[in-house]
């Protein structure tokens, strides 16, 4: 089953996430929903039939849990300011599509971030979107070209050290996209929608700046883990870390820009 994002990084602070999933609920939405707090995350699926299912990973407690009691405790973490909601649906007909979309884009969230945007309101629409969210499009695209720059640089120097000792880094990034693929739907190889083959990298146009440096974490850092576990491979992990930290290091101005220079140097600390 294919899936795409329908909508990433909305602000806790201003997307009451109980309302949402009433509302896709409603429309017998079939996909997922992904909360990203300070080391808390959880996803609240929806299947067909109306089916609900929600899990929460605390990674401070080390919890892990399923059911009614994650979905309350889901909606009650939501309710913090300065979280993440992401959005993704499974593919859809056609002629259905539009009616999910209107989920994004009705009149609700459209008033609610004029009110936002213009000091109409002083207090926190259910789906009213922050000023700092009306982006300009030319800058945001920029940015996603420069920080594709950067993986891609980032994806080759770990291949060349990979290769110095007769290894094949693409097929460890094909098998770390698998395995992420729960998290991020569209890591997985039916989906084609991020691809790193023969030194050259494809990015899916609906994939986010936020988004590809969210899955590029989560790849690079389930890849070195690996190395650090392997007592064989410890050269390599220096290797690939040492090539790392050059490219972070040239590219500091735009993880600066992007506020992600601290996430990925803490891949590569020693």
């Amino acid at each position: 089953m294919n899936v795409y994002p329908i909508h990433q990084n909305l602000n806790t602070s201003f997307v009451d996430l109980g309302s949402l999933v009433k509302h896709l609920y409603s429309l017998q939405f079939i996909g997922r929903v992904h909360l990203e707090l300070s080391a808390y995350e959880a996803d609240i699926v929806f299947r067909p039939r109306n089916q609900v299912h929600a899990r929460e990973y605390d990674h401070l407690a080390g919890r892990l849990q399923d059911g009614e009691t994650a979905l309350r405790n889901i909606l009650g973490r939501a309710k913090e300011p300065n979280g993440r909601i992401h959005v993704f649906s499974e593919e859809v007909p056609p002629q259905t599509r539009k009616q999910l979309n209107r989920v994004f884009v009705d009149e609700a969230i459209v008033s609610g971030a004029r009110k936002m945007a213009f000091g109409f309101c002083d207090t926190n629409a259910s789906y009213g979107l922050a000023d700092s969210d009306i982006l300009d499009i030319a800058s945001i695209n920029r940015d996603r070209e420069e920080f594709k720059e950067l993986v891609l640089e980032i994806l080759k120097n770990a291949s060349a050290a990979f290769e110095t000792q007769g290894l094949d880094f693409e097929l460890l990034f094909y098998k770390a996209c698998k395995v992420n693929s729960d998290r991020f739907p569209f890591l997985a190889p039916e989906a084609s929608a991020l691809e790193f083959k023969e030194g050259r990298l494809y990015v899916s146009e609906n994939i986010t700046a936020g988004q590809l440096a969210d899955a590029l974490s989560a790849l690079l850092g389930h890849i070195l883990l690996r190395l650090r576990q392997s007592r064989e491979n410890s050269l390599l992990f220096d290797q690939t870390t040492y090539r790392m930290r050059t490219v972070l290091a040239r590219r500091s101005r735009l993880l600066d820009r992007l506020a992600l220079r601290r996430r990925f140097e803490e891949l590569v600390d020693d």
